[in-house]
C-alpha cells in the first residue's frame, strides 16, 4: 500500500537549504550586530564607560550607570550635538525603528529555526517513477495478457485491450496508418494482426489478433469517481504511467467546421452577405443574395437557426442546403471545414499552448463522453485500457489532449461500441492462426 508516512531512506534524500534557514540565521546576526554596535556589551571596568558620554551633557554618567563600553565606533551627538539622545547615543525615533525591526525579527526567528533542512524527494519515488511504478505492478501484471501492442510497419502505434479469447481487441482507429498490422504480446512474441472493421465516430477500431494465451479485460461498470487512481498498464510488468480522474464523464465537441458564409450585421434573415475563398460554399457555387430555405430538410426562417443547425456538423460531412437564388429554389450539398490560420480572422502563428503540450494525438475531440485524467502519455500509449486499483477496466485510452490531460471512454459508451462493431464483423474475417 501506498504511503506518505513511510519515511524516505537517507540515500534518496539530501539536505537542502530553506528560506527558514536563511531568515533564522539573518534574524540571528542582525540582532547579535545590533546588541553589540549599537546597544553595546556589559563592560568589565564601568568606570570607563563615562568617559564615551562626554560628547553630551544629557547623558553625562547615564553610560557607566548602565555599564556599557562598545559602541558604534563615534559618538552620534559629536555629529548632531542639538537632537535628544537616548541613553546609548542614538537619537530616540532611530532607535524606536531598530527596536520595531529587531521585535519583529525575533518573533520570527522561532519559525525560521523550527525547521532547518528539508528532504528532497528522489524522482525513483515520483508519481511515475520507477520505486511508484512497481508499487502497482501487482495491478500492471494482472492485466497483462488482456492488451496487446500494435505496430504498423514495425513502428508501434498505439496500445489494445482484448476483449474476448479468440483473439479481438479494440485500438484507437485514427493511429492505425496503412501498413503491415502486427501485435506483441505480454509473452514477448510478435504476432499477425489485421484491421477487421472501424467506428470513426468514437475513433475505435476492431482488431483480430492472431496469439495465444489472450484474456479479455473485464469492465467495471460502477461509476468513476474524481480522484481516484488511473492506472495505464501495458504488456510489461509495471505500468506504465499513473495519474488519477480528473473530471466526471464530459462531452468533448468537434473542432468546429464551417461551409464560409457571412450574413449581413444586424439583420436577421438567412441571405448570404459574402461568401469566403477555399471553404465549401465557394466549391459548391454559393453567390452573395442567395437566401437559405431549409438546412437537412429542416426550415429556416433566420441566420442564428442556420448557425445552430450547421454547428452539429464536422469536418467532412455534407449538410444539403436549400437556398433561393432570384426566382429559383435548389438544392445542394456542402463540404464542412475546419479553417486553416488565418482564414475568418483567426490568426496565422500556431496556438502557443500547442507548442508548449508536446505531443498529442491524431484526434483529440469530437467525443460523445469521456473519462479526463492527468496522466501524461504520449500517443501511442493510446487505445488501451484505463483500469483501477481492482484491475478493471475503468474506460479505453482514447487521445492524449494536453501536457497532463488524457482522454478516455467511459464503460457505458464502450458496451455500445463494442457491441455494433462486433455486430459488423464480416463472415469473411480471417480465424485465429495462433489459437
Amino acid at each position: 500500500m501506498l504511503t506518505s508516512r513511510n519515511p524516505l531512506p537517507a540515500e534518496l534524500a539530501r539536505k537542502s537549504p530553506t528560506p527558514r534557514t536563511f531568515v533564522g540565521n539573518f534574524a540571528r546576526n542582525f540582532v547579535g550586530n545590533f546588541v553589540s554596535n549599537f546597544v553595546g556589551t556589559p563592560c568589565r571596568n564601568p568606570t570607563k564607560a563615562g568617559q564615551f558620554d562626554k560628547v553630551s551633557d544629557k547623558v553625562s554618567d547615564k553610560g557607566a550607570k548602565k555599564g556599557l563600553c562598545k559602541r558604534i565606533g563615534f559618538p552620534v551627538s559629536e555629529f548632531l550635538p542639538h537632537v535628544e539622545t537616548s541613553d546609548f547615543g542614538l537619537r530616540t525615533s532611530d532607535l524606536s525603528c531598530l527596536l520595531l525591526a529587531v521585535s519583529f525579527l525575533l518573533s520570527a526567528a522561532p519559525l525560521a529555526l523550527a525547521q532547518e533542512e528539508v528532504l528532497e524527494l528522489s524522482s525513483r519515488y515520483a508519481r511515475n517513477g520507477e520505486e511508484t511504478l512497481k508499487a502497482f505492478g501487482k495491478v500492471a501484471q494482472g492485466v497483462r495478457q488482456s492488451i496487446v501492442k500494435l505496430n504498423v510497419d514495425g513502428e508501434t502505434v498505439a496500445l489494445a485491450a482484448v476483449i474476448d479469447r479468440v483473439g479481438f481487441a479494440i485500438t484507437k482507429a485514427s493511429e492505425l496508418k496503412p501498413g503491415k498490422l502486427t501485435a506483441w504480446l505480454a509473452s514477448e512474441q510478435e504476432v499477425e494482426a489485421d484491421l477487421i472493421v472501424r467506428d470513426d465516430e468514437h475513433d475505435v477500431a476492431l482488431v483480430k489478433v492472431n496469439g495465444r494465451g489472450l484474456k479479455p479485460i473485464v469492465w467495471d461498470d460502477t461509476p468513476t469517481s474524481i480522484g481516484q487512481w488511473a492506472i495505464t498498464p501495458g504488456i510489461i510488468e509495471t505500468p506504465h504511467a499513473v495519474g488519477i480522474v480528473s473530471t466526471a464523464p464530459r462531452r468533448i465537441r468537434h473542432p468546429r467546421a464551417y461551409i464560409g458564409i457571412q450574413f449581413n450585421r444586424g439583420g436577421t434573415d438567412p441571405i448570404i452577405n459574402e461568401v469566403l475563398p477555399g471553404l465549401g460554399a465557394e466549391q459548391a457555387g454559393l453567390k452573395p443574395g442567395d437566401r437559405i430555405l431549409a438546412v437537412n430538410d429542416s426550415a429556416v426562417t433566420n441566420l442564428n437557426q442556420v448557425i445552430d443547425l450547421l454547428r452539429e456538423f464536422r469536418e467532412g460531412q455534407k449538410p444539403k442546403l436549400r437556398l433561393r437564388r432570384d426566382d429559383t429554389e435548389f438544392d445542394v450539398e456542402i463540404p464542412m471545414k475546419v479553417p486553416t490560420p488565418g482564414q475568418l480572422g483567426l490568426g496565422s502563428s500556431p496556438d502557443r499552448a500547442a507548442r508548449m503540450n508536446g505531443a498529442i494525438s491524431t484526434r483529440t475531440e469530437g467525443f460523445e463522453s469521456v473519462i479526463q485524467h492527468d496522466t501524461a502519455l504520449l500517443p501511442w500509449l493510446c487505445g488501451g485500457p484505463l483500469v483501477n486499483l481492482d484491475g478493471k477496466g475503468i474506460g479505453l485510452n482514447i487521445a492524449r489532449a494536453g501536457r497532463v490531460a488524457t482522454y478516455a471512454l467511459p464503460v457505458p459508451v464502450l458496451k455500445r461500441v463494442i457491441a455494433d462493431l462486433t455486430s459488423r464483423i464480416p463472415t469473411s474475417a480471417p480465424p485465429n492462426r495462433g489459437s
